[in-house]
């Protein structure tokens, strides 16, 4: 401890650390430290539990920023003033005696890091165009320059977004203008290769990680000019699962390229993201941290509400009574941006169809994976544009996405685990914005409340919810009523796609509603968290007369359904066949 701490003295007495206008705290993370890596992050982030950050009054005043680049984030972005993040990341990557260096970020989202990381990326790719300009014309150099991987799609074009917004207010000619684009999954090759990789060419790709994978197993030829590597989000990147993939990228990258700059970017970093940035960056690399340790945490700093529900059917009802009233007050002038997340991809179309049925005077807007890509961007556009409304989430935007002016995040159910609670609560409460967080739980999700107070989540109210009768029914009602429209329609057009020979014209039209598969969704998301036995099980199969089913008919699933369920629950099949009925 005693070398850690000789280092940080030294560190903190270079003249770049004295000269520097943000004066940041760096430290080198090397092999001896790994076994302290908590500790040396902490001390390495306060100087007496101040933040060495100098404020900016304009980007024009941030050192080494370019005139270029300048233009491009005041008439392209249209920034003023400099976030806190940008105030410490921007002048620690663009001073000549640092800039090109391999560095680990701690920034939380929300804060303007994609922009911190955008401009400096962007002088890098601008001199790399003007070398080429040269040796032959930019353009013939297609090939890109920068690779930013991301976590999700939403994300990756935001940040493609941003960086196109940037460079159009740099008003440069068409040869020296570098091109942003993104490639992601769920995204016809055909079209994407056309478009980023021919024609203009790209000079800053945006990618998610299998596709990136993808075209750098298929074609490693496109990627031999790229010099600068950003992985975004990285703590995401590893709880997704796709530390594989970032293995398989590097290794790949390396056998076609030379890296000259890393950088990882994480609103949180583990043990995992350390040993992942070691690995990728080296182990002399910078860690920068732009979060005071003395700093709240956004989701402590949010009021949150906790609502208890007797039972695992329970939740539904709650959330629409809390909806309806707090659209009721949009008439006084009061703005209402709300997230409702569900917990599984089935229920954000379900419960869509209902609350568009019960709510009509604001959009209400489903996101998950079980959409189409186009129509995630369309819906997701919607949201961000409306004053007010209800976007009904799964978890595809509960990280990354920044959507503004988010005044409310409800949460129907317990979480897949504390982090996610807390990534969704953060959708709120956004860049020093306010923001309410309410999560709705059952006696049955008693063990999970129990880990969210242990975590220092404190619920500024706790509220018993009673069961409002004529409510329940106008649920059901609207419900019942929603299926018969859709079933209907459903009909109508499977009629007339037979007349058209359907067969030649892909699947027939699917009921977003479908109760069964619902259901069996709910009891999937339960079983890998809880054990099901006959009680809790009985207490799942009433949500069905709550979305849909008329009271007295029976839960119908085919039996692959039922044996996929079974499986993946570990439920036995006697125990489901109580709750379901077999089709025939």
């Amino acid at each position: 401890m005693t070398v850690l701490l000789n280092r940080l003295r030294k560190s903190f007495a270079t003249p770049l650390l004295r000269q520097s206008a943000s004066a940041l705290a760096v430290l080198r993370l090397a092999q001896p430290q790994r076994q302290d890596w908590r500790r040396c992050i902490e001390t390495a982030a306060t100087n007496g539990g101040k933040a060495r950050v100098h404020e900016f009054a304009s980007f024009a005043d941030i050192p080494n920023i370019d005139d270029v680049v300048l233009k491009g984030v005041t008439d392209g972005l249209k920034f003023v003033k400099p976030s806190g993040v940008q105030n410490e990341i921007l002048p620690f990557l663009l001073d000549p005696e640092t800039a090109g260096s391999n560095a680990l970020v701690q920034a939380k989202t929300g804060t303007g890091k994609t922009a911190a990381f955008l401009i400096p990326v962007l002088q890098e790719v601008l001199a790399e165009i003007q070398k080429a300009a040269g040796i032959t014309s930019p353009r013939t150099a297609k090939k890109p320059i920068a690779v930013i991987v991301s976590p999700t799609r939403e994300l990756a074009y935001q940040i493609r977004d941003e960086g196109m917004a940037l460079v159009a207010g740099m008003k440069l000619p068409f040869d020296t203008a570098p091109r942003v684009a993104a490639i992601v999954g769920g995204y016809p090759k055909g079209p994407e290769y056309k478009n980023v990789f021919q024609g203009k060419g790209t000079s800053i790709l945006v990618a998610t990680p299998g596709k990136l994978k993808h075209y750098l197993t298929e074609n490693p030829e496109l990627f031999t000019n790229v010099r600068i590597k950003i992985y975004d989000e990285a703590d995401r990147l590893l709880d997704d699962g796709f530390e594989r993939d970032i293995r398989a990228i590097h290794d790949m990258l390396a056998e076609v390229t030379t890296i000259k700059q890393m950088l990882m970017f994480s609103a949180t970093v583990s043990e995992p993201v350390v040993r992942i940035a070691e690995r990728e960056l080296g182990k002399s690399y910078k860690f920068v941290k732009t979060v005071s340790g003395y700093e709240t945490p956004t989701h402590l700093s949010i009021p949150q509400t906790l609502v208890n529900v007797e039972s695992l059917s329970g939740h539904f009802e709650p959330l629409v009574a809390m909806l309806r009233e707090h659209v009721a007050k949009i008439d006084d002038g009061t703005k209402f941006k709300a997230i409702v997340f569900v917990r599984t991809g089935k229920e954000v179309a379900h419960y869509n169809e209902i609350l568009q049925q019960l709510i009509t005077t604001i959009p209400v807007i489903p996101i998950s994976s079980r959409y189409s890509q186009s129509k995630r961007l369309s819906n997701l556009k919607q949201f961000k544009d409306c004053a007010s409304g209800i976007l009904i989430a799964s978890d595809v935007v509960a990280r990354g996405v920044d959507i503004k002016d988010v005044t409310h995040v409800f949460q129907l159910g317990s979480a897949a685990g504390v982090d996610q609670y807390i990534h969704r609560v953060g959708r709120t409460g956004r860049a020093g914005k306010t923001g309410k967080a309410i999560v709705i739980l059952s006696e049955a999700e008693a063990r999970f409340k129990n880990k969210l107070k242990s975590d220092r989540i404190v619920f500024e109210t706790e509220l018993d919810y009673v069961s409002n009768q004529e409510l329940l029914h106008e649920i059901s009602t609207a419900a019942v009523e929603r299926i018969e429209i859709l079933n209907r329609a459903m009909s109508s057009a499977l009629a007339k796609r037979r007349e058209t020979n359907y067969k030649k014209r892909g699947e027939a039209p699917k009921n977003p509603m479908n109760v069964g598969e619902t259901l069996v969704s709910i009891i999937g998301f339960y079983g890998s968290s809880m054990k099901l036995d006959r009680e809790r099980l009985h207490e799942i199969a009433k949500t069905a007369y709550h979305i849909g089913l008329p009271a007295g008919e029976p839960i119908v699933v085919s039996s692959k359904t039922l044996g996929m369920l079974s499986r993946g629950a570990g439920i036995q099949q006697n125990l489901l066949r109580n709750i379901f009925q077999v089709e025939r």
